[in-house]
This record gives structure tokens, C-alpha cells and sequence, in this order.
């Protein structure tokens, strides 16, 4: 049987089944799958009102800045675990205030977080050093991409609502 890409499950909005397929859920958000309400664990309060967290994936130009409420990127570990920050960015409304804010300092991403974010379990046990844990996040297939790749070929039903997420 030829290999080919998963159909997609999920979309920005949900969408209802239609004569052209099923429906799609809605993305399961980062507040989500962390079980937050607006920041990440362990993270400080903000200082004051108009900052919402952010997931920046590296320290370049063009570097993935997703706040809280959408999915997680791809995450890549490695050397630059320590690239991968939980940042604050002004909300829309506070950007054109003229008093400047002091956001809240950058903080590293979690082993926990990250693979949280590749959908395994919070207390999954992360072997070794720090640096090895983010390795070890960064080369695993995520365990629900994997169940969606294998499901067809094994021959087995997948229900994603059988699936346990982390939060």
C-alpha cells in the first residue's frame, strides 16, 4: 500500500461534515494542550495588563512567534533548546499605548512543555541531562502523528478521542 500524508483533522474554525467530508475540529491551542489560561507553567505573572505569552522557536529574524491560543509549531531542539522561549508581546489594544510597558523576561521552554506540545504525557520520564531530554523531544515522532501515519497500514481504527493529551 503506497504511503501518503494523513487527511488533515484539524482547522483554524471548526468546521461541520459537508457533501465534500467529514468536518474538521477546531486546533487544539497551546492554553490548551498546557492546561493554561494564559501563561505557560511555572511562569511569572505579567506586569500588569496588555501581555500575552508567545512560543518563539529560535533566536532568528524569522523565527516562529505563536501566542498562546494557536498550535504549536514545529519544535527543534538540539544545540538551541535554549532558543526556545516563552515570550511576552504587547496585545493589540496596549501597542499604541504611549506610557511603554516593561514586558516580563523571556524563559526557557520546559522538557515538560515541549513534549506536551508533541502531544506526549506531562510525566512522560525524559531521560538524562537537560540537553539530552530536548534531543530526545526534538527526534521522537510525536506519538499522535505517529498513531494517524500508522493507523491505515496496521490496519487498526484510530479515534484521536481515544488518544490522552498531556493536559
Amino acid at each position: 500500500r503506497p504511503a501518503r500524508p494523513p487527511s488533515p483533522t484539524h482547522a483554524r474554525e471548526a468546521e461541520p461534515p459537508s457533501l465534500f467530508g467529514p468536518g474538521r475540529a477546531r486546533w487544539v491551542s497551546m492554553a490548551a494542550a498546557l492546561g493554561t489560561s494564559g501563561a505557560p507553567a511555572a511562569a511569572p505573572p505579567t506586569e500588569g495588563e496588555g501581555w500575552a505569552w508567545c512560543l518563539r522557536t529560535n533566536n532568528q529574524a524569522n523565527a516562529t512567534v505563536r501566542p498562546l491560543s494557536e498550535p504549536a509549531g514545529t519544535l527543534f531542539f538540539g544545540n538551541r533548546a535554549n532558543e526556545c522561549l516563552w515570550i511576552a508581546e504587547p496585545h493589540a489594544t496596549t501597542r499604541a499605548v504611549a506610557k511603554p510597558l516593561t514586558p516580563p523576561a523571556p524563559r526557557r521552554i520546559t522538557a515538560r512543555e515541549a513534549g506536551v506540545l508533541q502531544t506526549f504525557p506531562a510525566d512522560y520520564p525524559w531521560a538524562g541531562t537537560k540537553g539530552r531530554q530536548f534531543s530526545q523531544i526534538g527526534n521522537a515522532v510525536p506519538p499522535l502523528f505517529a498513531a494517524h501515519l500508522l493507523a491505515p497500514h496496521l490496519d487498526v481504527g484510530f479515534d484521536p478521542d481515544d488518544f490522552t493529551l498531556a493536559a
